[in-house]
């Protein structure tokens, strides 16, 4: 993977994200894929912040259980405008009763819990939610009896902050590439079928599902057959 953007937080936000991801544990780099987030931007028509790329690529327990997932933005968002929540805001999650949805502005500056039964909205600043979310897991932890219970007394510190860096990345994998003999070069966006087809971004910006007969992976592969041209 290489960095195509390093995500602009200020320090309080990063302290929180940080502090989410110590008291779960989460050992995953905290990035979203540049090409997926890009297929969410041009499919809602809008620009997502960087606060909330962040939270959407933290990959926390707590965050989490509130589906905030990229692959979930799309589908949120829409029931968020069918159900009359502010067209300026985008949807991030869902409480786990199942009728709140968690959304937010743009710009990330603020998150609001839309109901979707009475339209009823209650917004709070982004660090007062994470504070939150904090004090709920580190009061899991104080409960728990197992070796995990030492991550509720692990601290952010200043230093932790410049190693902590949230980021678009770009899959440069070989594999991950494949071309076709009408519509050229193109990136592998999922898999589909056990692999008999595959969802293709192609480099014109075309997005298209073939069979993978008709691709070919770069690095080598089998040569496409028939009809090329065939869309699955």
């Amino acid at each position: 993977m290489a960095t195509a953007r390093t995500l602009e937080l200020t320090d309080p936000i990063k302290r929180r994200l940080l502090h989410l991801r110590y008291v779960s544990g989460t050992k995953t780099d905290p990035t979203l894929d540049a090409a997926l987030v890009e297929d969410v931007e041009k499919t809602l028509g809008l620009k997502l912040g960087d606060n909330l790329l962040a939270l959407l690529a933290n990959g926390d327990v707590a965050l989490e259980g509130f589906d905030v997932r990229l692959q979930n933005v799309v589908s949120l968002t829409k029931e968020l405008h069918a159900s009359g929540g502010p067209r300026g805001m985008v949807g991030l999650g869902r409480d786990p009763g199942g009728d709140v949805l968690v959304a937010a502005p743009l710009g990330g500056k603020g998150v609001a819990f839309f109901d979707t039964r009475d339209r009823s909205i209650d917004a709070v600043p982004l660090e007062a939610w994470l504070d939150e979310l904090v004090g709920t897991q580190l009061e899991q932890l104080r409960e728990d009896e197992s070796d995990d219970k030492a991550r509720a007394f692990k601290s952010v510190h200043d230093e932790d902050l410049g190693g902590f860096r949230p980021a678009l990345v770009v899959d440069e994998t070989p594999a991950k590439r494949v071309s076709h003999p009408k519509f050229g070069g193109g990136a592998i966006l999922r898999e589909l079928d056990g692999g008999a087809k595959l969802e293709v971004r192609f480099d014109d910006g075309s997005k298209r599902t073939l069979l993978a007969r008709f691709l070919t992976r770069q690095g080598g592969g089998e040569e496409p057959s028939g009809d090329a041209g065939a869309e699955a």
